[in-house]
């Protein structure tokens, strides 16, 4: 596993809020690239798109007064996966009924087939 230093964006969001800033407000700060809903996923532990998070970046730079090197971080893990659980043996399907029920129909043709032409006048 690697672990790599990413920026705390919700930290960031914190910071930016301390400044009397709302999610819309940011938002707009932004040319509206960003809704209130991606903010608060952002502000939750979730990972902007790349030109997002640079966006987002210069904001807090600018209402904050700091440099990007005074950025808040966090610590990513990469490298991990997740271990699949293999299924349990035997059968576990049941017969279920068809849903929703649907009666059964008996189609009639509603007409009888053309006959075909063997031969064309000329």
């Amino acid at each position: 596993m690697k672990i790599t230093q990413a920026p705390d964006w919700a930290s960031m969001i914190l910071d930016l809020r301390k400044k009397q800033m709302t999610f819309a407000e940011i938002g707009k700060a932004m040319d509206s690239v960003l809704t209130e809903r991606m903010l608060k996923h952002y502000a939750a532990g979730a990972q902007p798109a790349h030109w997002r998070g640079e966006l987002l970046i210069k904001l807090w730079c600018v209402t904050i007064g700091k440099k990007r090197e005074d950025l808040p971080t966090c610590d990513i893990v990469r490298g991990h996966r997740a271990v699949r659980k293999e299924p349990e043996q035997g059968p576990r399907l049941q017969n279920l009924p068809q849903w929703p029920l649907v009666p059964k129909v008996k189609a009639k043709p509603s007409r009888k087939p053309k006959a075909k032409a063997d031969t064309v006048e000329v």
